[in-house]
Order: structure tokens, then C-alpha cells, then sequence
């Protein structure tokens, strides 16, 4: 069985990172990507994407919500941030299934969204768009 190369988490000067986006961060690292956490810009009107994972820029949403419509919220925050999006679902009371459906019913109707990638409740990434 091969090792696989675990990746890394760093943080810029000024990120403070909230223990959610760590968590998912760790998925991402274990999985053998490069996590670095942005520090948000102070320019009025611009939006800074929490993390940058192997080069692209990526919002992370961790919705608490019990309704599809709390991850439709949660997305349309989120691509004012980025047009990649990662949903991590261990933090809603939504079951993964029901979510990951919603998400594949609607994607065609994201079309501000490149990329969009779901962590499970047992921190399984699954690509969902691009």
C-alpha cells in the first residue's frame, strides 16, 4: 500500500482562521493538499476567500442550519467571496445524501459557481462541480 503525502496547513500574518475552517482545512491536508489561510483584505466593498488550497482561491461555508434553503444562503454568501466553494456538511443537521442531491439538483443553476466540493459528516470530499 502506497503512503500518501499529507499536505500542509500555514496561515498569513493576520488570519485567524475559525475552528471550523481548521477542521476542514485538516480534511483538505490529509488528503494531500496545500492549505493556506488568506488574511482578509481592509479595502471597502472587496471580499477576501478564506483559503487558498493548492493555488486556488476557496470559500469555506459550514452551514448549522436544518433546510436546503440554509445551504442555498450559505452559496450565494459564499461566491461573493469566491466562485469556489467547499460546503463542509459535520456541522448541519441536514443528512449528507439529502444535501449532496440538493446540491447536484441545483448546480446548473449556480452558474457564478466554478467549483463546488461537500466534506461529509466523515470528512469524504466530493466534487460536485468542476
Amino acid at each position: 500500500m502506497k503512503n500518501k503525502k499529507l499536505g500542509s496547513i500555514r496561515t498569513e500574518y493576520g488570519a485567524f482562521p475559525e475552528e471550523h475552517e481548521m477542521l476542514t482545512a485538516k480534511i483538505f491536508m490529509h488528503a494531500g493538499f496545500d492549505v493556506l489561510f488568506l488574511s482578509p483584505r481592509r479595502s471597502k466593498d472587496m471580499k477576501t476567500p478564506d483559503v487558498e488550497i493548492n493555488g486556488v482561491l476557496w470559500e469555506i461555508k459550514s452551514p448549522t442550519g436544518t433546510s436546503k434553503a440554509t445551504i442555498d444562503r450559505n452559496i450565494k454568501r459564499a461566491i461573493k467571496q469566491s466562485r469556489n466553494i467547499i460546503i463542509d456538511t459535520r456541522r448541519c443537521k441536514l443528512a449528507d445524501e439529502e444535501i449532496r442531491h440538493f446540491l447536484v439538483k441545483t448546480e446548473k443553476s449556480l452558474a457564478g459557481v466554478r467549483r463546488l466540493k461537500l466534506i461529509t459528516k466523515r470528512g469524504k470530499i466530493i466534487d460536485i462541480k468542476g
